[in-house]
């Protein structure tokens, strides 16, 4: 037997490309995990929103944006599972743009990290649903254009 090199994968099932991977480098006969993705028992249904653009002073000069992010974990299974979520909000590099997280309308448990990285770990129970929300909103002063 060989080694494997480092470098990406193609995840084939039955029904074809499922995802990609990355593996690092492998020596001859070693066993090596490769993940598979979400459990077909599992399903995620994330919607996301942007509120209008709203004038936050009175002399017009910062504008805001709220963003919600909605998430529903369902669990098809009669086994229960442990699901990591993670979920990422932007990170301002300018002083002209400030990103204010929402902790009050956000799910407890998660916390954006100095990257805006947000994590959860949630118990789903067999056949069971679970909700989580971000909010956070994109402070701007009116002169800068964002995409």
């Amino acid at each position: 037997s060989d080694p494997l090199l480092a470098g990406p994968v193609d995840l084939i099932r039955e029904a074809g490309l499922i995802g990609r991977a990355s593996l690092e480098y492998v020596a001859a006969a070693e066993a090596f995990p490769l993940g598979w993705g979400p459990l077909p028992s599992v399903r995620v249904l994330r919607r996301s929103r942007q509120g209008s653009e709203e004038k936050e002073d009175m002399l017009g000069g910062w504008m805001r944006t709220k963003h919600t992010v909605e998430i529903t974990l369902s669990n098809l299974s009669s086994k229960s599972h442990s699901i990591k979520v993670i979920e990422r909000i932007p990170v301002s590099e300018l002083k002209q743009v400030e990103i204010v997280f929402d902790e009050k309308n956000t799910s407890p448990g998660a916390s954006p990290d100095a990257n805006g990285f947000l994590h959860w770990t949630v118990e789903l129970a067999a056949r069971a649903r679970h909700h989580l929300k971000l909010s956070y909103s994109l402070r701007r002063r009116k002169e800068v254009v964002t995409a």
